[in-house]
């Protein structure tokens, strides 16, 4: 509201003082951009080519081609016509004035209208590092703005956070809720911030620490499935990762059932690079994926891909058990 008071004293103001002085027709203010849902005031000047041969009175208004109606128009002076466009809902438009003519009318001046909402603040911060290298930070907000708008992300580390390593912005109209960016150093612990601006508002979040431990997200750790030489109804899974502090689960089924989730079967290791499965069905088919946390993080990796190995052909159907 203070928005279109402001504007309307300015316009006022100003064509009273150019009254039949404008030497170009013209709208003001030229392609506004507006809280979604107020009201919206523009002005039309006819311009000394068309005044005093046209007035006010003779300038008609259209809104995505269609024309207003004439109860909203607002007659400034002879030379300046105004309207009122109440509860605009429109994410864009364009609004014309024309100079009416018995033969057809004569276009005067356009602007195109924008619409959205100012930034609410970012809340819900929170970052994963991906194997030490990549950290993506995403949080949410109450509302998109639905017009472009200008982030801002900063990094701080050190005492106090009083050194930045991370300042980056970037615009988009259509909501963003994470940020990657990418480190060779490794800071024991940060803080994000998120700062969030467009013509119709600002906010920005506290800093929000974070702590690489726990944040830390390992990628998916490829496994191989065989045989066991001389060994019936047993497959050895292993891996060639490092695996100090680290816990995994290995998850496997039998192929010929389904892979439904009760048709899985866990195992949990700790600090080891491979995993005999026993008691399996014989010259049966099983499907082996593994899914790793480092000691401190809260982020398990994603599984990783399934793996085939099939156990050699002899002995009873048991049921799947884990030593």
């Amino acid at each position: 509201m203070r928005f279109i008071l402001a504007w309307t004293l300015i316009v006022l103001c100003s064509f009273c003082l150019a009254d039949g002085d404008v030497g170009h027709h013209r709208v003001f203010p030229l392609s506004p951009v507006i809280e979604r849902g107020s009201t919206l005031e523009l002005f039309c000047s006819l311009g000394k080519k068309l005044y005093p041969y046209k007035n006010a009175s003779h300038i008609i208004w259209t809104l995505n081609g269609n024309r207003i109606a004439k109860e909203n128009y607002i007659i400034v002076n002879d030379s300046v016509s105004g309207v009122v466009i109440h509860n605009f809902t429109y994410e864009e438009a364009h609004v014309k004035c024309y100079v009416d003519f018995p033969v057809e009318k004569q276009h005067l001046a356009h602007t195109e209208i924008k619409s959205g909402f100012p930034p609410s603040r970012p809340e819900n911060i929170y970052c994963i590092n991906y194997e030490g290298k990549n950290i993506t930070c995403s949080w949410t907000f109450e509302h998109d703005t639905y017009i472009e708008t200008d982030y801002t992300i900063i990094g701080k580390q050190g005492r106090d956070w009083r050194k930045t390593f991370l300042n980056n912005t970037w615009k988009t109209k259509n909501g963003s809720r994470s940020c990657n960016f990418q480190t060779d150093v490794f800071y024991p612990s940060f803080c994000i911030q998120l700062k969030v601006e467009n013509p119709l508002g600002k906010a920005e979040s506290q800093c929000v620490p974070q702590i690489s431990e726990e944040i830390l997200k390992l990628g998916p750790i490829p496994v191989k499935v065989e045989k066991i030489p001389g060994m019936k109804k047993m497959l050895r899974v292993s891996w060639e990762r490092q695996m100090k502090e680290i816990k995994c689960w290995i998850r496997y089924r039998n192929m010929k059932q389904n892979d439904s989730k009760e048709a899985f079967n866990f195992t949990e290791i700790y600090q080891q690079n491979y995993c005999d499965l026993t008691n399996l069905w014989s010259f049966t088919e099983y499907a082996v994926a593994i899914q790793c946390i480092k000691d401190g993080s809260r982020f398990w990796s994603e599984w990783s891909r399934e793996q085939i190995g099939t156990t050699e052909e002899e002995g009873k159907e048991n049921t799947a058990v884990m030593f």
